[in-house]
């Protein structure tokens, strides 16, 4: 069995691309490697795109080239730490009239463009993600100590929408009808759609990162990886305003939820 892993971490993100906004975090590059050692350790051959070298053509290149090599059995890691932000839906596909995205280096990913690139799967093959981001209408709101809202300002994504406006249409319209997703994919995120998500201190890690390493203890936790997200659930919602999110994609695979997690 092969076990593959790709971490993304930004502290920035390109200001030329953003209209001016850099997107300054402290800790996310920090969750990227925290989570690149532990999927090393754990047996994936891993790969990380940090700062600079997360970006767009990046993550869609090394998704297209695993999924070639991944069969049925074998498991895909995708970690994110950086902002997030929704853009209004305009195909149609989203209940709750949005999409989400993550804040790449170059450009705004919108969640149908990961749906392109999971029906290129093979049947069988399992993917985990851990996504940390958000979508919030505030920056820098400090809570606690040490503790900033993790989003892209109100004003910049309206901005970015008018700005690429094109281009965000086109990855919105990428998904074909006819493309299905028969890999199994369990999505562990760090909050609801509305919700926020706190960076943290340099030296440290943000709110759902922090919380997670410490349930997972440095691999002592035991438990099925839907045991794993209750107990993250639990850890960060008594102490952030945010609540983890639990999610499927394509095909149920009740051994897959039943493995402990980062554990091919």
């Amino acid at each position: 069995m092969a076990a593959y892993s790709i971490h993304l971490g930004l502290n920035l993100v390109n200001s030329d691309s953003y209209d001016g906004w850099n997107g300054t975090a402290a800790a996310c590059v920090n969750a990227a490697k925290k989570m690149h050692e532990i999927a090393e350790k754990n047996g994936y051959k891993p790969k990380s795109f940090l700062n600079e070298e997360a970006k767009s053509e990046n993550l869609i290149g090394f998704l297209s080239e695993i999924s070639e090599v991944l069969k049925e059995g074998d498991e895909l890691l995708v970690t994110f730490s950086g902002h997030g932000g929704r853009v209004v839906d305009a195909s149609g596909d989203e209940c709750n009239g949005f999409d989400e995205t993550l804040c790449l280096y170059d450009r705004m990913f919108v969640d149908d463009e990961f749906n392109t690139l999971w029906a290129k799967f093979s049947p069988g093959v399992k993917v985990l993600g851990i996504i940390e981001s958000c979508y919030s209408g505030t920056i820098f709101e400090k809570i606690g100590s040490g503790f900033y809202v993790l989003s892209m300002p109100q004003s910049v994504l309206d901005q970015y929408t008018l700005s690429h406006e094109e281009s965000l249409k086109a990855g919105q319209f990428l998904t074909e009808p006819s493309e299905v997703i028969e890999a199994s994919i369990i999505v562990i995120s760090a909050c609801q759609d509305e919700e926020p998500t706190f960076d943290g201190p340099s030296d440290g890690y943000g709110s759902f990162t922090r919380k997670l390493l410490e349930v997972y203890a440095d691999g002592a936790f035991k438990g099925t990886i839907r045991e794993f997200y209750d107990e993250v659930y639990r850890a960060v919602y008594r102490s952030f305003p945010q609540r983890p999110n639990f999610e499927r994609l394509g095909k149920e695979n009740p051994k897959f939820e039943a493995q402990s997690p980062f554990r091919p």
